[in-house]
This record gives C-alpha cells, sequence and structure tokens, in this order.
C-alpha cells in the first residue's frame, strides 16, 4: 500500500479502468452467441438449396451490422451536467419550431447566466426542464424550492419522445414526487413514474402558456434530428479532445455520480488500510466514518482550469476533502474543517446565496488547494487532530 495518497489513486484507478477482464469475457460471449446465431439462421428453410458460403457470409454481415448498431447506443452522454445541457438545449429548440409551426408569437429564452432556479423562460414563465434517457423515466434532482413556475419532463427511448409540463401544485398533489434520499431534511426529489405522460401535452402547454389554439406537434423523425443536433452541440463543449488514454479522460466520460462514488471508493479503501474501523457510509450523509470524524469526499476533473465542487452540505460532515485531477493526470488535495469551509465559501462568494437546501457549490485553481499535488496519512491524521 502506497503511503500517500496520490501514488495510491492513480495506481488503483488504472487497476479498476483496466479491470476490464469482463471485456474478454464479453467478447467470448459474444463470439459463443454469434456462432449460435448462425447455427440457429441456417436452419432457416429459407436458405435451403443456397450455397453454404453465401449463406454464412450474408449472416455474418448482419449480425455485425446488428453488433454496430449495439456499440453505437452504449455511446452516451453520461456527465449529469451534460445531460441537464442537452435536456435545455433541445427544449429551446423543440418549442421554437413548435411555436413556429404552428405561428404562436412567443420566444423561448434561456436562464440568466449564474440563475439555476429554472432553464428557460416563456412569456414570463420560468421552466425547469428534465431530461431522462433511460429504460424507465428517471427525473432527478429537482428543488421546489426553486424559482420554477413549471416543469417540462422529456423522457426519450427508442427514439421516441415524450412531453410533460406539469406545475408544482400537480406534482404534489398527484404525488408524483419522491425524496431521493428518504431520512434527510433536504428539498431534493425524484419523478420515476410514467403517469405524469398520461395528460396531452399540447393541450397542457397550450393551457399553461395562454395559446389560444389546438397546436400541431412536429413529427418523430424532426424531434430526433433537433435531438441530435442538441447532442451534438453537447458533445463538442463536453467531451472535445478528451484522450482516454488518461485517468482525467475516462473519468470526464462517467457521470457525477459515478465518479463521486469511485472517489468516495478509493479514499475509504487507502483510509481503511491505515485504519480497520473506518466506515464507508455508502449514500448516506456523509461519506466516510474515520476515526469518529465524519468526512465528506468531493472530486473534480479540471475544467477550463477550474476544478468544481458541488452539492456541499457542511450540515452533514466533520471535514471535507477536495481531490481534482488535471489534463496530466496531477491530483490536487485540499482538506476543511466544517468552519474552515464556511469561510472560505464566504470569502470565494460574490453575492447573497452563499448556503442552501441544495447544497453549495465552489470553485477552485490550481493553486487553491493547500496540499497541493501530494498528501499522505500522517498529514490527514495531524490535520484532522489539529483542527478538531
Amino acid at each position: 500500500m502506497e503511503n500517500n495518497l496520490e501514488d495510491f489513486l492513480e495506481e488503483d484507478m488504472w487497476n479498476y479502468f483496466n479491470s476490464d477482464s469482463e471485456d474478454g469475457e464479453a467478447e467470448e460471449e459474444y463470439e459463443n452467441e454469434y456462432e449460435d446465431a448462425i447455427a440457429d439462421e441456417m436452419n432457416d428453410p429459407e436458405y435451403y438449396g443456397r450455397n453454404a458460403g453465401e449463406v454464412v457470409e450474408e449472416l455474418e454481415e448482419n449480425l455485425d451490422d446488428e453488433e454496430s448498431d449495439d456499440e453505437e447506443e452504449e455511446i452516451k452522454i453520461k456527465n449529469s451536467n451534460a445531460i441537464g445541457e442537452l435536456g435545455e438545449i433541445f427544449a429551446r429548440k423543440y418549442l421554437e419550431e413548435l411555436f413556429k409551426l404552428n405561428d404562436v408569437d412567443l420566444k423561448v429564452n434561456p436562464h440568466n447566466k449564474g440563475n439555476e432556479d429554472y432553464d428557460i423562460e416563456v412569456y414570463g414563465n420560468l421552466i425547469e426542464v428534465k431530461l431522462s434517457q433511460n429504460t424507465h423515466p428517471d427525473f432527478a434532482e429537482i428543488h421546489f424550492n426553486n424559482e420554477f413556475k413549471y416543469l417540462l419532463l422529456i423522457w426519450i427511448r427508442n427514439d421516441k419522445f415524450y412531453f410533460s409540463i406539469l406545475s408544482k401544485e400537480e406534482i404534489i398533489t398527484n404525488k408524483y414526487a419522491t425524496e431521493m434520499h428518504n431520512g434527510r431534511e433536504e428539498d431534493n426529489y425524484v419523478i420515476q413514474t410514467r403517469k405524469v405522460f398520461e395528460k396531452d401535452f399540447l393541450k397542457e402547454l397550450a393551457i399553461k402558456l395562454n395559446i389560444d389554439k389546438d397546436l400541431i406537434d412536429l413529427n418523430d423523425e424532426r424531434k430526433l434530428e433537433l435531438y441530435e443536433e442538441a447532442e451534438n452541440d453537447v458533445i463538442e463543449k463536453y467531451y472535445k479532445n478528451i484522450d482516454m488514454n488518461t485517468l482525467t479522460g475516462k473519468m470526464k466520460m462517467l457521470g457525477s455520480v459515478e465518479k463521486g462514488d469511485i472517489m468516495q471508493d478509493e479514499v475509504y479503501k487507502y483510509l481503511h488500510y491505515f485504519d480497520a474501523n473506518t466506515i464507508n457510509n455508502g449514500d448516506g450523509d456523509f461519506d466516510i466514518l474515520y476515526k469518529n470524524k465524519k468526512l465528506e469526499v468531493k472530486f473534480s476533473t479540471i475544467n477550463n482550469k477550474i476544478f468544481t465542487f458541488s452539492e456541499i452540505k457542511p450540515e452533514y460532515f466533520d471535514f471535507i476533502f477536495f481531490i481534482g485531477i488535471d489534463e496530466n493526470d496531477n491530483f490536487y488535495f485540499d482538506i476543511e474543517s466544517k468552519d474552515e469551509y464556511k469561510e472560505l465559501k464566504i470569502k470565494t462568494t460574490e453575492g447573497s446565496k452563499i448556503f442552501s437546501q441544495n447544497g453549495s457549490k465552489i470553485h477552485f485553481g490550481k493553486s487553491s488547494f493547500n496540499f497541493g499535488n501530494h498528501l499522505t496519512i500522517e498529514e490527514i491524521d495531524n490535520y484532522i487532530e489539529s483542527h478538531s
């Protein structure tokens, strides 16, 4: 076990990403399925009397096409910020074209920079947009205390689009939303029911936006074109020039929850090696219990020379670990006590919205990390002891 955290992280994370022995197993499984499929198809009467070589060649081409389609479907935007922006861009494009098609004189405006309470504005109506690409609808991180009036839900499944527009009152009355983390007193909800799509979306949209006419929808082909345009915009912004031969590149391709879970597990393994009483708190209020101190772990990949750490709730932890990784796979470390973090947040925040029920956000440059690129178990223990 490496004594310093940066070497441990580098070695163990590469082990994590390279442990795709599943890839070899998946490839072997595919080959077996490939041969079985050809064997099954060869018994199809349709092929009787034909040259066996021609039949096998045709079947292999078909199966290769199916495999290519599967591979393309696996290339998805997973970064939660990117998914959020994808939903916002697509919603703007869709509504703008919908209004144009129906000769409705309404403009779709993006949210003001720095205002995360809503995503788009139409005729004075503040609208929050949520997008789900999952097999079942899954709209997370819904904050009712934010200042939106309507929630626009977009669910895409098998290239089909489902829309719903709901007021906060409708969501609460019909009990569509449930707490994301049961037991926590926080304004953080998720909608995972198909019931939200039972009403006629265009009629609901017309009512809520005071449109005095029946709306005609875009066809599915055009919706998909707009979605792909929005997707290309987001890929260009978030995934351009990502080097998949680096830890940074591999982490950037993951969603924020998955990245956070990986780093929480890594820090837990490191601390547990030196203290067997260390507890991984999973999805609890804090991440790790180490020597009776509640630790929170926040991780960020660099973007435009800045590390961004989000959803920080000092009421739940004693100490917070900030860990960043830059474009050259250099790690950066900072530890702050709860009180130190509050003071730091106040110093670095412009405006009055310093802390919120949904957690706060803070930005670091490379020089902001108090331990720089090097952190040992002795330094961790000394810091916690001297700041307790």
